[in-house]
């Protein structure tokens, strides 16, 4: 592995930490350094990196330490128990990416004077890690985000809250996982860690590039976006947006342009092409997942409105999840039949062969005819969305 010097002399410029091919950016290295002097920031593709002030750093080499990309992640393992659920307050799970447990989960916390860590939008609809104490905030953390998150200083809250002796739900990718489990250094009974099953974390900047285009084509600013909108069901979800002057913006699965490039691996962050966390190797208690296919083994789960896969992967994942029992409609599933089903689970996605072309080309070409070009789509898909291109109308 070609790794770069984590730190110089006074004259060098800021280095990176590791190696751009094993940095997940989960942002440990910056929460614990001491003299607040590794900085995370953009590289030409939009995904935030580590790097060192070399005049302020005290060599204690605490970042190099922790870093999950400098050292070997936990051994794949096969969860306790597998579920297929559903929460059975309908609008909330509407307004969730798959089955609605999260939010259940998320509740019993709260409801037990926790707090809950996750990621939302801000004003500006840039994808941030938040914190929320109060239920009816939980709708900010709901759903999927198809962008990787800014985590800022969460690692820190979590801790001081855990040494509050308070209870703490943080929810994240699994890299996000693994690395506050490194920054923390030790097992706190009152966390409770859930990761999802991660297809990979798309650049930051192609989807602030988008939200730009979408608003420059609508005239309009946008008030609201949805990664997984549920208008046409949950196996064909859209993406969607609403804008200030009262329209809306909403394309499916199917010839969205911005959901086909993430899905076609276009622009995820390098190191999600080998993942090191996948298997259960982030040290989560749960995963979640979309259950794909339920419907084949559980048809009581035919509705098309969305079932969750549960991996408890520890007895506090198992217990978490049965204390939300009351809340819950679910069925006992197996391992197998849940990889066969989201082979995610198990398998990094594989790069893009034109991944480097489209970021070279981002400087210079507009973004809709990239991806109408380079993303994975039909031949019938692709002139029915060149003519629209065309005409302005997406």
């Amino acid at each position: 592995m070609n790794l770069n010097p984590v730190h110089g002399d006074e004259n060098t410029q800021p280095l990176l930490l590791c190696a751009t091919e094993d940095c997940t950016g989960c942002s440990a290295c910056s929460a614990i350094c001491p003299e607040s002097c590794v900085a995370l920031l953009p590289d030409r593709e939009g995904f935030l990196r580590p790097h060192v002030d070399s005049a302020r750093c005290l060599r204690c080499g605490l970042c190099t330490k922790i870093c999950p990309g400098l050292h070997p992640g936990l051994p794949a393992r096969e969860p306790v128990a597998v579920y297929a659920a559903q929460n059975t307050c309908a609008a909330v799970r509407e307004e969730s990416s798959s089955g609605g447990v999260f939010s259940l989960l998320a509740e019993r916390v709260l409801e037990r004077g926790g707090v809950v860590f996750g990621a939302g939008c801000d004003a500006t609809f840039r994808v941030v890690h938040q914190e929320v104490e109060d239920a009816a905030d939980l709708a900010r953390l709901r759903g999927s985000k198809y962008v990787q998150s800014d985590m800022n200083d969460i690692f820190r809250r979590v801790r001081q809250h855990l040494g509050a002796g308070r209870q703490v739900l943080f929810s994240g990718s699994p890299c996000q996982v693994a690395g506050l489990r490194a920054f923390l250094g030790k097992a706190f009974d009152r966390l409770l860690c859930v990761d999802f099953v991660c297809h990979g974390v798309p650049s930051p900047r192609v989807f602030e590039l988008w939200k730009r285009r979408l608003e420059k084509r609508s005239r309009s600013a946008i008030t609201g976006i949805s990664f997984r909108n549920k208008a046409c069901g949950w196996r064909q979800f859209s993406f969607a947006a609403t804008f200030a002057d009262g329209r809306t913006y909403r394309e499916t699965v199917k010839e969205e342009l911005y959901l086909r490039g993430f899905l076609s691996n276009l622009f995820l962050r390098p190191a999600c092409h080998a993942c090191r966390f996948k298997e259960m190797k982030s040290g989560s208690d749960l995963t979640l997942a979309d259950y794909w296919g339920v419907e084949k083994r559980f048809p009581c789960f035919r509705d098309n409105r969305g079932t969750s896969l549960v991996l408890a992967n520890s007895a506090k994942g198992v217990e978490a999840f049965r204390s939300c029992a009351s809340g819950v409609e679910f069925r006992d599933s197996d391992y197998a039949h849940a990889v066969a089903c989201n082979p995610s689970i198990v398998r990094s996605s594989r790069p893009h062969p034109d991944r480097a072309r489209f970021f070279a080309r981002l400087e210079t070409h507009e973004l809709g005819g990239l991806l109408l070009r380079m993303a994975k789509l039909s031949f019938r898909r692709r002139v029915k969305l060149f003519v629209k291109h065309a005409l302005g109308m997406i």
